[in-house]
């Protein structure tokens, strides 16, 4: 695997778990990415003198096969995405059927797991 962690989200709380993951005391031991459906937004996260050379990836999460093979690359996920309902149960889906993949939901929308057909 190329990569350890693959933040999925191109908003203001992917920006900030970025930022951390970056500036954490141990970052010579994990490399990370960052995902998301906006080139334009991913552009403006990796403009933070923090994350210039952060790896980008632009996929589309209704494409399961794009999906599938961007998340195989990772062992770890953490999903920032905002309409979690909408947009955070495919990533969920694969993730459960998928070895060594570890998923981390950072909005713990836990109830619409539950109520998902996963």
């Amino acid at each position: 695997m190329p990569f350890d962690i693959l933040v999925l989200s191109v908003g203001y709380t992917g920006l900030l778990v970025s930022k951390a993951l970056a500036s954490h005391r141990n970052r010579s031991k994990f490399t990370f990415a960052l995902a998301g459906r906006s080139i334009s937004k991913l552009q403006r996260i990796t403009s933070d003198p923090g994350l210039i050379d952060i790896p980008t990836f632009q996929v589309d999460i209704g494409d399961e096969v794009a999906l599938r093979s961007l998340i195989s690359q990772f062992k770890v996920v953490i999903n920032c995405t905002s309409r979690y309902y909408q947009l955070s149960l495919p990533v969920v889906r694969y993730g459960t059927y998928s070895s060594p993949y570890v998923y981390f939901d950072y909005l713990l929308e836990l109830a619409s797991v539950r109520a998902s057909t996963i």
